[in-house]
């Protein structure tokens, strides 16, 4: 078809309906360049439409072109998990995310930002990495897409950049061949751009399940990691879970276009931080599972069980077999090094797509809860993968180091003297201790937390008195009356004596507090002791 840039857009979208509809029906030339336009292979709409330029020797799988990008599909726009509204037209100075081009752009595109930084500056962040595949792309300029677009002013610069482009190629600038050879030197601590071989970080990669009493911080203990500059994905462990949900699957989506519902591979977690790894070689990126033992771990993770083997310097022992459309996502993001990667560091018959293995910068960071280890047992050999460290009930600090003096609102004296929250702490552990001869129901500092240094009433009966009555007392006795017994008024106004059960802890309406009989129980629990026979 003859080149004009509208009536190429208009096409495209025209094309979005066309079951049968491949890239090359869409192709001219301009200025001697080969003009190509995407919106999609077979139906199915890209996710980021594009119009590329480029010159003999240059294609967009390996080299650098001028590029429109179109932001703003519905598809686009539905994987926007800010829900911000972005609609542009980013008219740039690509750069293949497929392979290393040989060619670079040159000082024109000095101290312009990446397509990556600009989503930033666009108020929006996005983990789906289809939508990232052009991040290492220059932004010459952008455009609001709106019906009232001028073409022919997009056409005027892309001309101008064009006309750049032609000059780099000829190689008649001094500072284009200066610059180009700079940025080679930078591209080359990520890749070799002899062969290919991505240089990742040298750091020895973690795999710690942080285990112990529920409060104890052991989420907070990865927080530090991640505000120290750990880059984490996260994600939570529960009954449902299954490798689908943990790796990626294919889930409907409904095509705007088309008018209907089809299907799509979407990335889950694992996928999402094994592929954020080798784009990001030089930063180690860490997978965070919260309540790991909430799930079925050996269903959960299935063969990725296998990679949780390390060699010495981090990477995966062993690389298993992705399935077909871990592979057909692999490949159609097109990392760039990754065939020749795991061809160097496996041998030439784990080259391509098809094999996955955990580089050296991607971490596994996970969290248990003692108390819950029986709801779904870990096998020993998936427990010997992991390192495993163990948090301490401890007094609670800020981030600065200094101790915490929280307090309940329980006034424990005449003068009005409060709890504090430590003091109840050690003693009810105490009479957990030695109730279940374990430490696996004993509560952490940061089993609940204060507002402006105070845990309130209705959070410490709601949660603390809960806890103890629903998961401790009930599971291990209420044998000692002198905690569980308390003294009342029969119809006749003569003093008798009940059993505590949790609903006296509220008053007759069950909507506030009774903070008599909160008081008496918790001056009951801070004066317990032993007795002889425990003692012994």
């Amino acid at each position: 078809m003859d080149y004009n840039l509208k009536k190429l857009v208009v096409s495209m979208w025209e094309h979005r309906n066309n079951k049968d509809f491949e890239r090359k029906s869409l192709e001219s030339s301009y200025r001697g360049l080969s003009v190509k336009a995407s919106i999609g292979m077979t139906g199915n709409i890209a996710k980021i439409p594009w119009i590329s330029y480029c010159a003999e020797g240059q294609e967009t799988q390996k080299g650098i072109y001028p590029v429109l990008l179109f932001y703003g599909t519905p598809e686009f726009l539905e994987r926007n998990k800010n829900h911000t509204t972005i609609k542009k037209i980013v008219l740039a100075y690509g750069v293949s995310a497929t392979k290393t081009p040989d060619i670079l752009w040159g000082a024109e595109v000095e101290d312009k930002k990446t397509i990556g930084d600009s989503f930033i500056d666009w108020g929006y962040e996005t983990s789906d990495n289809g939508i990232k595949k052009y991040n290492s792309s220059y932004v010459y300029k952008t455009y609001d897409w709106t019906d009232s677009i001028d073409f022919d002013n997009i056409q005027k610069d892309v001309d101008q950049i064009i006309d750049v482009y032609k000059k780099i190629l000829s190689g008649s600038t001094v500072d284009s061949l200066m610059n180009n050879q700079n940025m080679k030197k930078s591209t080359e601590q990520l890749i070799d751009k002899n062969v290919g071989i991505l240089n990742f970080q040298k750091i020895k990669p973690s795999q710690i399940i942080y285990y112990g009493a529920p409060g104890t911080g052991k989420s907070y203990t990865i927080k530090k990691k991640e505000k120290a500059g750990l880059r984490c994905i996260r994600t939570t462990f529960h009954p449902d879970c299954d490798y689908a949900t943990f790796v990626g699957c294919y889930k409907p989506h409904f095509d705007q276009g088309l008018n209907k519902l089809t299907y799509e591979f979407v990335e889950q977690s694992f996928l999402v931080a094994y592929v954020k790894a080798w784009q990001n070689p030089q930063q180690e990126i860490a997978l965070v599972i919260e309540e790991i033992n909430r799930g079925n771990c050996a269903q959960i993770f299935g063969d990725l069980f296998q990679l949780l083997d390390r060699d010495e310097d981090g990477w995966s022992t062993y690389p298993i077999k992705a399935d077909t459309d871990i592979c057909n996502c692999l490949s159609h993001l097109a990392i760039t090094g990754y065939s020749e990667t795991m061809k160097a560091r496996y041998g030439s018959d784990k080259e391509g797509y098809n094999y996955l293995s955990l580089p050296p910068n991607m971490s596994l960071l996970a969290t248990m809860n003692t108390s819950d280890q029986s709801l779904f047992p870990i096998d020993s050999a998936f427990k010997r993968r992991w390192d495993w460290k163990y948090i301490k009930i401890k007094e609670g600090k800020d981030e600065n180091g200094n101790k915490l003096d929280w307090k309940v609102d329980v006034k424990m004296d005449e003068e009005g003297t409060l709890l504090p929250w430590w003091d109840f702490i050690r003693k009810i552990n105490e009479i957990i201790a030695s109730m279940t001869s374990s430490a696996d129901k004993q509560l952490g500092y940061f089993f609940c937390c204060a507002k402006d240094g105070v845990i309130d009433e209705e959070t410490f009966v709601s949660k603390v008195i809960f806890y103890l009555w629903n998961d401790v007392f009930k599971d291990y006795g209420f044998e000692d009356a002198s905690l569980f017994r308390y003294t009342t008024k029969n119809e006749d106004g003569r003093d008798m004596e009940k059993d505590l059960t949790f609903p006296d802890f509220y008053d007759e309406e069950g909507e506030k507090v009774d903070t008599e009989r909160l008081t008496d129980f918790v001056k009951k629990v801070m004066s317990w002791k032993k007795t002889n026979a425990e003692q012994d």
